[in-house]
C-alpha cells in the first residue's frame, strides 16, 4: 500500500512544461516539436520596423565634389549679393599694428628739445629746493619725520603738574598678585612626604553599613494622616486656579 503512488485528485490541471508563460508561445512536447514558436501581435510587428525618415529629409551628398549646373555658372549676382560679399570695412579711427622695428624719421632725429623738456629730463639734485607739502597735522596719516607737527612751541615746552604725572603712571599690580604658573612645575619634597591629618583620614574613609542604617529613614516619603485630611484655605484654592485669560472653553460635541 505504501509503494503505490499518490492518486491524482479530480479536476487537476497539469502545469505548463515551458519556462515561458506567454500566451503567444506554442510548444508541442507530445508531437516531438520542442522549438519555441513566437506569435507576434500587430503592435509588436509595428514596433519591430525601423523608424521612417522625415518626408523633407535629404541624404548626404555622395561626394564633396559635385557638378554645378550651366545655369548656375552663367548666373549674375544681384546688387545686394555684391554688397554682402564685400569685406567689412575698418573704423575710420582704426590704426594698423605697428611693426616691432620702427623707422625714426629724419625730422625726429634732427629735432631740438625745448628748455622745458630739458628741465624735466634732468634728475633731482641733492641741493634742489622743494616747497613743503601742506598737511593738517594728523600724524597718523603722514610720517612724523617728513611733516611739521601742528603742536605749538608752548605746548611742546610745557611741563605736566603732579596730578597729570600721577595719572600718567602705569597701574601697579596687587601686592598678592602671583604670575601664571608654568604648565609643568616641580612638587617640593615636603609636599611629597606630608601626612594627612586624622580628620582628613576620617573623611576619606567610606561609610560603614551601620552608618548607612543610621542615616537611612524609611518613612521620609510617607505622608501623614493629618496631611491627607487637611483642607486647603481659600487663598490656596484661588492661587491653584488657572489664569482666566488662558482658559479656553471646550467645544460642544454635536449629538
Amino acid at each position: 500500500m505504501l509503494a503505490q503512488p499518490k492518486p491524482i485528485p479530480a479536476g487537476y490541471v497539469e502545469d505548463r512544461r515551458s519556462v515561458y508563460y506567454g500566451n503567444s508561445i506554442i510548444k508541442d512536447w507530445d508531437g516531438g516539436n520542442t522549438t519555441t514558436k513566437q506569435a507576434l501581435t500587430e503592435r509588436q510587428k509595428q514596433l519591430t520596423h525601423h523608424k521612417d525618415f522625415h518626408r523633407e529629409w535629404s541624404g548626404d551628398r555622395p561626394s564633396p565634389m559635385w557638378l554645378v549646373s550651366h545655369a548656375a555658372q552663367r548666373a549674375t549676382a544681384s546688387v545686394r549679393l555684391e554688397s554682402l560679399a564685400e569685406p567689412k570695412s575698418h573704423h575710420r579711427d582704426f590704426q594698423a599694428e605697428r611693426q616691432v622695428k620702427t623707422d625714426v624719421s629724419n625730422a625726429a632725429q634732427n629735432a631740438q628739445a625745448s628748455e622745458r623738456i630739458v628741465q624735466l629730463a634732468n634728475h633731482k639734485g641733492l641741493h634742489d629746493q622743494y616747497e613743503e607739502l601742506q598737511t593738517d597735522g594728523h600724524v597718523d596719516q603722514w610720517d612724523w619725520s617728513e611733516w611739521k607737527s601742528g603742536i605749538s612751541e608752548a605746548a611742546l615746552r610745557c611741563e605736566p603738574n603732579a596730578r597729570i604725572s600721577q595719572l600718567a603712571e602705569e597701574k601697579t599690580l596687587h601686592r598678592d598678585y602671583k604670575g601664571t604658573r608654568p604648565v609643568e612645575w616641580n612638587v617640593p619634597g615636603a609636599a611629597k612626604k606630608a601626612l594627612p591629618s586624622i580628620r582628613v583620614q576620617q573623611l576619606s574613609r567610606p561609610k560603614s553599613r551601620s552608618q548607612y542604617q543610621e542615616d537611612y529613614n524609611s518613612k521620609c516619603w510617607q505622608v501623614s494622616q493629618g496631611a491627607k485630611k487637611a483642607h486647603a484655605t481659600p487663598r490656596i484654592e484661588s492661587l491653584a486656579l488657572p489664569i482666566e485669560r488662558k482658559v479656553r472653553q471646550k467645544r460642544g460635541v454635536a449629538k
